[in-house]
């Protein structure tokens, strides 16, 4: 960038569903689902910039990034297909990103119409705020994916919010571990509980969310549920909150040999909250700090980003990131929330889309 000024937040869409493996080292555990897709986008949006990130005519927007008031775009808004414009109108996807895998039935074509579309959500709020920030974070996030991907402006089908901090995925019981995966759990107790101050914030949150979306006169989502909630939050959500609505779903990212205790399925069907399984892999926190600081380091130049000039290094078990001795690099930017969408085509029962939307500060 031509411009001294760093941007001060960041939007990143991720472009395609092929990852791309990241370059620097990184802990074996957890694995993350979303950075090898933020990967391939910042190559797909960069690969063909020149290097001092600006055009023939010294335009430090386009093609591959575009700067708005302080709020860098990734890939640059034009190229983002958007699903509001007429098939004959829309950016035809490049031959690279092009998606068609028979085992996720992802085909990146246009949306027949509007009627036929159902758009699911998962939206993450991992970034450090009181409730009421929260919740605007929520319309952001919304209005993000409508401005951009022309998605969600009239009604959004299913909306599923997650915390930070609250994780439950069910339990190895000792019939799994001893059989294998496919045993049945025996087990009871309703697994890790999240902190008073966490539940507190969700519970607050997500009251002010229901209101926003579902309170009088506004239906802006059909379905509101959540994320990971473990028992214990779960049945003070939907029996204690007052008169705030409870979740419709609560979906847990539950993996092999991991099951839910009877109470928990028992609980949910007496109260007619709908459990997902299988939630994408995600996890409560999908994309932290560091390793988006680490994702943007290599682009770092171009993109005029001058707080995010050394990777983040390992400690030197292996195991996290070095972010706790005195000359520790500091991550650079700070993500607040992190929006997962899905388009299903309803006649065909194929996804059309289905991509990330990261917001962060830089």
């Amino acid at each position: 960038m031509s411009s001294s000024a760093q941007p001060s937040s960041l939007l990143l869409f991720t472009s395609s569903q092929a990852p791309l493996p990241t370059r620097y080292p990184h802990p074996h555990k957890p694995r993350f689902v979303i950075p090898p897709l933020v990967h391939r986008t910042l190559h797909n949006a960069l690969d063909a910039k020149p290097a001092d990130g600006s055009d023939s005519n010294g335009d430090t927007s386009a093609p591959g990034f575009q700067v708005d008031q302080g709020c860098l775009i990734l890939p640059h808004p034009d190229s983002m297909v958007k699903h509001d414009l007429p098939p004959s109108s829309r950016t035809p996807t490049p031959p690279s990103e092009a998606v068609n895998h028979a085992d996720t039935n992802v085909v990146n074509d246009a949306v027949h119409s509007e009627g036929d579309m159902e758009l699911t959500l998962k939206l993450h709020l991992v970034g450090s705020s009181s409730a009421e920030e929260r919740t605007r974070w929520v319309d952001e996030a919304l209005s993000t994916l409508s401005t951009y991907k022309g998605l969600g402006a009239g009604s959004v089908d299913t909306l599923l919010v997650g915390w930070k901090g609250v994780d439950y995925k069910g339990k190895k019981t000792a019939v799994s571990e001893f059989f294998g995966c496919g045993a049945e759990g025996l087990e009871g107790g309703g697994g890790a509980e999240a902190s008073e101050e966490v539940e507190e914030e969700v519970r607050d949150s997500w009251g002010r969310i229901v209101e926003a979306l579902k309170g009088e006169g506004e239906q802006r989502v059909k379905r509101l549920g959540t994320m990971y909630l473990p028992l214990g939050v779960l049945q003070r959500l939907t029996t204690g909150n007052g008169k705030v609505q409870k979740p419709e779903i609560n979906m847990l990212d539950t993996p092999d040999c991991h099951h839910l205790p009877k109470e928990y399925s028992g609980f949910a069907k007496e109260h007619a909250v709908e459990l997902w399984a299988g939630g994408g892999g995600e996890g409560a926190d999908p994309l932290p700090d560091a390793e988006l600081h680490n994702l943007l380091q290599e682009f770092a130049s171009p993109l005029g980003l001058k707080s995010i000039s050394d990777l983040i290094p390992l400690r030197a078990d292996q195991l996290k990131y070095d972010l706790a001795s005195p000359s520790s690099v500091q991550p650079g930017v700070q993500v607040k929330w992190v929006l997962g969408y899905t388009v299903l085509s309803k006649a065909r029962n194929v996804v059309k889309d289905r991509g990330y939307v990261i917001s962060a500060t830089l």
